[in-house]
């Protein structure tokens, strides 16, 4: 049961998380942090940056590929040079299978008992 009179003291609003680095949109930042599992040596790559920096620069880099991948904004170069650009999030096409790994229905398989 959650405690229906919370008191936040002085100290404990003290350790809240702070925003770390910058945005690089004016956009505002989502709730729900984007995560994905990496090499080994990429997670240590990665890891190497010092948390400010680290932050500010996976956030541009995952800004800078969905617009470039997802939503089409290029930033120069020309078309054929990309390549081709999956789905987006929300056309049909994304949660579709496709049709090679489609199964036909299944059937109920009815076995006769001779009586």
């Amino acid at each position: 049961m959650p405690n229906p009179n919370p008191k936040q003291t002085e100290e404990f609003k003290r350790h809240r998380f702070k925003p770390v680095g910058e945005a690089p949109t004016d956009e505002k930042l989502e709730r729900t942090p984007v995560a994905v599992t990496v090499g080994k040596s990429i997670y240590a790559a990665i890891q190497s940056l010092d948390r400010p920096d680290r932050i500010t620069w996976l956030r541009r880099v995952i800004t800078e590929a969905t617009r470039r991948e997802l939503l089409g904004n290029s930033q120069g170069g020309t078309t054929s040079d990309n390549p081709p650009t999956p789905a987006a999030p929300d056309s049909p096409i994304f949660f579709s299978k496709q049709a090679a790994t489609q199964r036909s229905p299944r059937r109920r398989l009815r076995i006769r008992v001779p009586r």
